[in-house]
């Protein structure tokens, strides 16, 4: 097993399984979500992607954050303070976020099958 390093600005390079770690913030925010019932969490790259990706589907909600500030227009922050006795029961969210989704969708290069 070969286990490399990337960073935000080399990720796109990353080949094979793709581990993104970014547990103070947007990964402990998605284990609040989950516990709260949610069904999943769809990563996007751009606020414009998130409102696009919504208006082709039906009920999710944004979560997430530009530089650690709110989004307009978006249901939640991406904070587990968000959560406290909330239930999001088979709840579809979609997820921006400065980090942690930026390292995740920039990592899905499109590979040729061989």
């Amino acid at each position: 097993m070969i286990i490399q390093r990337a960073t935000i600005k080399n990720c796109h390079t990353a080949n094979g399984t793709v581990v993104v770690i970014d547990v103070l913030h947007a990964l402990t925010t998605a284990a609040y979500v989950f516990d709260t019932g949610a069904e999943d969490i769809t990563l996007v790259s751009t606020i414009e992607e998130a409102f696009t990706l919504r208006e082709q589907m039906t009920d999710e909600l944004l979560m997430g954050e530009v530089d650690d500030l709110p989004i307009p227009g978006f249901d939640l922050f991406n904070s587990p303070v968000e959560f406290i006795d909330k239930y999001l029961k088979e709840q579809h969210l979609i997820q921006r976020k400065t980090s942690c989704t930026q390292g995740v969708v920039r990592s899905t290069a499109k590979r040729t099958k061989i």
